[in-house]
């Protein structure tokens, strides 16, 4: 009977317990949620519903708004002076709003012992943040108070101001966040953001408004449908997702689109002079083994970084002035101009398309050329010596030429201080008729045929000229001068002229030192280096192929009536073919039109 009487006893008591703590629960969680809603409502936050459970130590918020003070920041106490200039500046808005906030496993008692904010897990999703730029400049005069006397944080003041000593929350999740970031009334940024971060640590509550004050875990960043549209901008960046992971140290980005504002005429006449104007498309970029230890020091490591099928276009109007008052450095000299410092194990380029088109000084439509399959890649590069036991790094770069001709270059990238370039490669298998698309409105001339079998070429550069050496071998070359007008009708003296000065052939029987050719260019350095490419390999074609005076035969009277006799016959037969194929049409044209009619009846 007594045990009977002591089960019961214990019974009821745990009962009772268990009722105690529940209105407990109750009473200390409406008291919890009263001194809240007292706290939020002064610091301008607006809440729809506030819940806590003191027993599992838990908060959940939902509606959560808050919209700072245009003209007061929402850590420090300003001066007149700042928030005059503040006022004068229109400093823009923040807006923080979440559908859902929750908090959970809060240290009540490291609060109330030690004044640390220790909190299990905090999350919030389903949110918008819309910030005006001009919030986050610094004002003048905050930048001309700081001095040695009175520090920029002031840390007396920020702990009075902080009520805690410690700050820990073992992870932090924000899921479905709308991001905005305007200026005045346009929109420059926006994105859908996710971000988790695991174990993140302040052990200065004064930094409290600095990230570098911060140490972290584990972190995952996605950004999705980011797009750029920044008022002085002249292009807009799209991008439909972005992932970086710490763990596993690996950056992704898809559907990356750069787009001009204007069209390719309008561009550079935004700005009264010759600009490149770019589009870019790449599905898909990959930097791989990403080491984060460096990146508190603007230095980025990384074993490799790979562009998917990268679609570039180029063009350049050149009738519109030249100006510019500064160099442009070459490779080497100007990635360490760069503000942060980087290497990279490997780069590679795979399946890239480029294509570049140019309106001419004097001519009167665009010429173009195109390299499609091209395939690059790159070791060991660095911009600030990260790789000590490497004093170069060369890009391996093959491609095909309008669709058909293969051409393979090595590019020497040197990081010492003599910063002297090496450009050694091959182009074969060209169908040379393939380039007048180029040739036609830049140069005036169109090849009628011929092939080049090889252009083996080798040469260095500087700042300031380029010297070497190229080897030809070509075939049944034979070219046509045009007229410098609109139609660009053959012209029979300049094609006469052309082809007295240019070999039809220079092939393997041609003596290799009538084959080859003389590399030399003064670089004009206000130009990027792909002007030293191009002009130094002209110079040496144009120095193999136009023979020397002295090495050319003069032809007899006889020879030059029979050559142009030939020109003009060649002539008269395309222009008897042209107008055969213009009767041709015309007669279809007209059967055409009589079985309609007879159709119709």
């Amino acid at each position: 009977m007594r045990r009977s009487l002591s089960f019961r006893t214990i019974l009821f008591s745990l009962l009772g317990l268990i009722v105690l703590l529940v209105l407990a629960d109750i009473v200390l969680s409406k008291m919890a949620v009263e001194k809240l809603h007292s706290i939020l409502s002064k610091s301008g936050v607006q809440v729809q519903k506030l819940r806590i459970d003191v027993l599992t130590r838990s908060l959940t918020i939902e509606g959560f708004e808050w919209r700072a003070p245009e003209n007061q920041d929402s850590l420090t106490t300003r001066t007149d002076s700042e928030a005059a200039y503040d006022a004068e500046a229109g400093r823009g808005t923040l807006q923080v709003s979440f559908e859902t906030i929750h908090l959970s496993w809060v240290d009540v008692t490291s609060f109330i012992r030690k004044k640390e904010v220790r909190i299990g897990s905090l999350s919030a999703s389903g949110g918008k943040i819309i910030a005006d730029r001009r919030r986050f400049q610094k004002s003048k005069s905050r930048d001309d108070s700081t001095s040695a006397e009175q520090p920029s944080d002031d840390r007396t003041s920020d702990k009075k101001r902080l009520p805690f000593s410690l700050l820990f929350v073992s992870a932090l999740t924000l899921d479905k966040i709308d991001l905005t970031i305007k200026y005045d009334s346009v929109t420059e940024h926006q994105a859908n953001i996710a971000l988790s971060i695991d174990d993140i640590l302040l052990r200065q509550p004064e930094l409290f408004g600095k990230l570098e004050s911060y140490s972290i875990g584990d972190y995952m960043l996605i950004v999705k449908d980011y797009h750029m549209s920044a008022q002085k901008s002249m292009y807009t960046l799209a991008m439909k997702e972005f992932i970086f992971d710490s763990k596993s140290k690996k950056l992704t980005a898809e559907s990356i689109v750069l787009l001009p504002r204007y069209g390719k005429y309008k561009f550079s006449r935004q700005v009264g002079k010759q600009l490149d104007r770019f589009v870019l498309r790449v599905p898909k970029v990959e930097l791989t083994e990403i080491n984060t230890d460096k990146i508190v020091d603007s230095i980025l490591t990384a074993g490799s970084l790979k562009i998917h099928k990268a679609d570039l276009y180029v063009f350049r109007d050149k009738r519109l002035p030249f100006i510019k008052h500064h160099n442009t450095p070459l490779p080497v000299a100007l990635i360490r101009s760069l503000a942060f410092g980087f290497a990279l194990d490997s780069l590679l380029l795979i399946d890239t398309r480029i294509k570049y088109e140019e309106f001419p000084e004097k001519g009167f439509q665009t010429g173009y050329i195109i390299f499609d399959h091209l395939n690059a890649n790159a070791a060991k590069v660095t911009n600030r010596d990260l790789y000590p036991d490497h004093n170069q790094t060369v890009l391996h770069v093959t491609s095909r030429i309008m669709g058909n001709g293969v051409i393979n270059v090595d590019f020497t990238l040197p990081y010492d201080k003599a910063q002297v370039y090496n450009t050694r490669g091959r182009i074969s298998n060209l169908r040379l008729e393939t380039l007048n698309p180029m040739l036609e409105s830049l140069a005036f001339i169109r090849i009628e045929k011929g092939r080049l079998n090889a252009l083996d070429f080798n040469f260095s550069y500087d700042d300031f000229a380029s010297r070497g050496e190229i080897l030809l071998n070509y075939e049944n070359l034979k070219i046509a001068g045009l007229t410098k007008d609109k139609e660009g009708k053959e012209n029979d003296v300049k094609s006469l002229a052309l082809n007295l000065f240019v070999k039809k052939d220079k092939d393997k029987e041609v003596p290799i030192e009538k084959r080859s050719g003389k590399i030399y260019y003064e670089r004009d350095r206000r130009r990027a280096v792909f002007n030293v490419w191009v002009k130094s390999l002209f110079s040496g074609v144009k120095s193999s192929v136009v023979d020397p005076p002295g090495e050319r035969k003069p032809q007899t009277r006889k020879e030059k009536r029979d050559s142009l006799r030939h020109i003009r016959k060649d002539n008269r037969e395309k222009k008897k073919k042209e107008r055969q194929e213009e009767k041709n049409d015309k007669r279809t044209e007209k059967s055409d039109s009589l079985d309609i009619i007879s159709l119709h009846q």
